[in-house]
């Protein structure tokens, strides 16, 4: 018994009738499944074939520690035809609309069609978003005052000052005709990029006669646009008053109540209202609009929990109440269209030391960092040696995959993750290894992650908070507003056990943009012994006004091997510390950082880095770089030498170490200028005493690979040559 594999057989031209045999295969996944718990013995292993077409969900298709054991497999032919690619099968949470008729709002036209009252908030035409209408249609507007808050106070006694209202100047404004005609329609919301967040704040009410908005939901931080003097930008997004102004527009009216030329009440019914554009056809035009939040979860139990689920039948009995799910895979699967009717708001604790001063009560508009408790299309809960090969995601509204407390052993391996409202993976367990919800031993390798952050541009693309053991290793990462890895999740020297983990071989690229700052390619956090960052390549990084680092070393990060990273050509410094202890930095090649190659913000009594062997290029900005006063670059403790250092501008007069500030040009752009030559004062701690002004004869090249045209400078100097081409997804023999 239980020694052979049960194979259950599932296709969308299926009959509702099928037993599950290949010529006679049920439907849906839910009978599928239904089929599945019925005839299986205890724990046999179970393959259900997908055959070719879309599995349209209406609900999340929810397993639990009952079904450990089967794998979700598309069909490649005969089990014996190993040759045979698998068919294309795709698991959707979308509505395809495909009956539109015509009106129009003040002569301008739009398609309106019926759709479910749970749609989501993003409609999709030709498999990419549809922007809703939003207010100025390019650009910000201005908050003018956040009641209660000192503007003039220091940052950190105000940041999370956050605020469930503000005032902004309607009539001082170009748009003052268009903010005095709108009113707050259902899912219109305040967008508001801050600081390294973006806060969504669903509008309750409107006035533009006094000139405030109100809503439900609280701003995590407080209404500035950074640690100067301004007040934060926003946006209005979903205005209705601007449909049809604009073409490829729409907007959804869940209650029907949004007046056109044809509908003077409204539809009375939930729509979908379109802007066509002059390309678009009105009998062959169609769209999706998601209608399922989450399309799978995998649920298990702690110890001395209740059973996960209620959906399973009596096999759960066996399996026990305290019963992890465990060794589901999917293989060759495509997951798209998830979303929500609102988007969720965040809500305390978020594992993070303002956890006491957050109000458990409150929703808000936005996590304090990384989008972290953002939900995934695909969320894992208590659940080991789960597997996704060769699969993808796109079109989701948040994360890809969660995996949530007490996830072990995962492996995400060979897929294509894009157009992600938040990012590719979010990880993240109990900070204790000794609580039942650690997480460990998870894997993403090999994927293609890019177009993150289309709701939550603050996501990171890979998030990897409480955990040890875990590998974040040659994926390529790229498009996404903000960072492509963090790792660690304490920001003080604190206990920490996100430790043992690698990050490696990762290509990351085109990162950032003109919404958020304080941002790095990688990110680290806290004490972290055992985890190494090595040989990645980092290129073209830039922040809205300030960051853009290539591997941001924040609070306390200690213990951490920076090593073989390739990284140029990012808006600050390749390398920046804040603050750490016994990190080593060594065979890195760091060049072209606007605001020099590496820093360090904050000096402290301890090493915070072993500086040695590695190449630093500038191009006019210096190798190691401070700012006037407490930051200078020569108090800062680091222990350097043995290092290459060149400039392509200034070649053997390379500047080693300077304080400089970013100044402005005529066309406003900037640009960084040194106000200090600190070479002397560095040398006199005992700093590059064995490092060498040389040509590293290396070139960068357009698409970010750096090509070594000599070695022998680096042989001289001992320092190993690194090179560019084995980062990103590997072939498939190779992994």
């Amino acid at each position: 018994m239980g020694s052979y594999r049960l194979e259950v057989h599932v296709s969308p031209a299926g009959s509702p009738y099928g037993d599950g045999s290949k010529d006679y295969p049920t439907r849906t996944l839910d009978a599928a499944l239904a089929i599945v718990r019925r005839l299986r013995v205890r724990t046999q292993p179970v393959t259900v074939w997908m055959h070719g077409g879309d599995y349209e969900l209406e609900h999340t298709l929810e397993l639990t520690a009952a079904d450990s054991g089967i794998t979700f497999a598309a069909w490649s032919g005969d089990t014996g035809d190993t040759g045979a690619a698998p068919e294309s099968v795709r698991v959707t949470g979308g509505e395809t609309i495909s009956d539109w008729h015509e009106d129009s709002i003040d002569g301008n036209p739009v398609w309106v069609a019926e759709v479910s009252p749970s749609a989501g908030r993003t409609l999709y035409v030709n498999g990419e978003r549809v922007p809703r209408p939003r207010l100025p249609h390019d650009g910000y507007l201005r908050v003018a005052s956040q009641k209660g808050l000192d503007v003039n106070a220091d940052l950190n006694s105000t940041l999370f000052s956050g605020a469930s209202a503000f005032t902004f100047d309607a009539s001082a404004s170009e748009y003052a005709e268009e903010l005095g005609r709108i009113k707050a329609w259902p899912g219109m919301e305040a967008v508001i990029p801050h600081f390294w967040i973006e806060e969504r704040l669903p509008i309750k009410h409107i006035d533009a006669a006094s000139g405030e908005i109100t809503s439900d939901y609280q701003t995590m931080l407080c209404l500035k646009d950074g640690d100067g003097d301004a007040m934060a930008r926003f946006y209005l997004d979903g205005v209705a008053e601007e449909l049809g102004k604009h073409e490829h527009e729409w907007l959804l009216d869940r209650d029907g109540q949004l007046a056109t030329d044809f509908h003077p009440n409204g539809y009375g019914r939930s729509v979908v209202l379109y802007a066509p554009g002059a390309d678009d056809v009105i009998d062959d035009f169609t769209a999706v609009i998601p209608r399922v939040g989450q399309l799978v979860t995998i649920t298990g139990s702690a110890p001395d929990a209740a059973p996960a689920s209620a959906t399973a039948t009596a096999a759960t009995a066996t399996a026990g109440p305290d019963a992890i799910a465990h060794d589901i895979h999917f293989d060759n699967v495509a997951f798209a269209y998830a979303d929500w009717s609102q988007a969720p708001a965040a809500r305390p604790p978020f594992q993070m030391r303002e956890d006491p001063v957050l109000d458990p009560d409150v929703l808000y508009a936005s996590d304090p960092q990384a989008a972290s408790t953002v939900p995934g299309c695909i969320g894992l809960t208590f659940a080991e040696d789960c597997t996704f090969t060769g699969c993808s995601v796109e079109h989701v509204a948040g994360y890809a995959i969660r995996l949530d407390r007490g996830v072990r052993g995962t492996l995400i391996s060979g897929c294509t993750m894009r157009d992600l409202g938040a990012g590719a993976l979010a990880c993240g367990g109990d900070p204790n290894p000794r609580d039942p919800g650690f997480n460990t031993c998870n894997e993403i390798s090999d994927c293609t992650i890019s177009d993150g952050g289309k709701v939550y541009p603050h996501a990171v693309a890979v998030l990897m908070r409480h955990g040890s053991h875990n590998t974040v290793a040659h994926n390529e990462i790229s498009r996404f507003h903000s960072s492509a890895i963090a790792c660690g999740w304490r920001w003080d020297y604190g206990e920490n056990h996100s430790t043992f983990n690698r990050i490696e071989g990762n290509h990351i690229h085109h990162l950032g943009g003109p919404k958020l700052d304080w941002f790095g390619a990688i990110y680290t956090l806290g004490v972290s012994p055992g985890t190494v960052v090595r040989n990645n390549l980092i290129h073209d990084v830039r922040a809205a006004q300030f960051g853009g680092w290539g591997i941001l070393v924040d609070p306390a990060t200690s213990g951490i091997e920076f090593s073989g990273n390739v990284i140029h050509h990012v808006s600050s410094e390749c390398l920046h510390i804040k603050t750490g202890l016994n990190n080593i930095v060594t065979g890195n090649l760091l060049a072209h950082g606007g605001t020099g190659q590496m820093s360090l913000a904050v000096p402290e009594d301890h090493t915070a880095a072993v500086v040695m062997h590695n190449v630093i290029v500038g191009d006019g900005t210096p190798a190691f770089a401070g700012s006037p006063g407490s930051a200078s670059v020569a108090g800062i403790n680091l222990l350097s030498d043995a290092n290459m250092i060149w400039d392509e501008t200034d070649g053997e007069h390379a500047m080693i170490a300077a304080d400089g500030t970013l100044a402005k040009d005529a066309d406003g752009s900037e640009h960084w200028t040194r106000t200090a030559d600190q070479g002397e004062a560095w040398a006199a701690k005992g700093n590059d005493v064995h490092s060498v002004v040389a040509d590293p004869q290396v070139s960068f090249n357009a698409d970010g690979s750096v090509t070594l045209h000599d070695e022998s400078a680096w042989k001289a100097q001992g320092i190993a040559p690194v090179f560019s081409g084995t980062q990103g997804p590997r072939p498939i023999d190779q992994r």
